[in-house]
């Protein structure tokens, strides 16, 4: 599989891209950031597109997850 192939963003949902950003639940937005850790460039930037999202927003995602994460049990 050539890396171009492998950058590539799966198909939006077209319930995601009708909503805001601060209304995906939790799970949708952990999906976002799974779906985007291999992303970069035009790829990531077609991703945020299809999905109404900031990279912003996208980032803000990450660091509360790995917060999240980083948490004692």
């Amino acid at each position: 599989m050539a890396k171009k192939d492998q950058n590539k963003a799966p198909p939006p949902m077209e319930a995601e891209a009708a909503r805001r950003p601060q209304d995906w639940t939790a799970a949708e937005r952990l999906r976002a950031v799974a779906d985007t850790l291999a992303l970069d460039g035009e790829a990531l930037g077609d991703y945020l597109r299809r999905k109404g999202i900031h990279l912003e927003q996208l980032e803000q995602w990450r660091r509360a997850a790995q917060a999240a994460l980083e948490q004692p049990r």
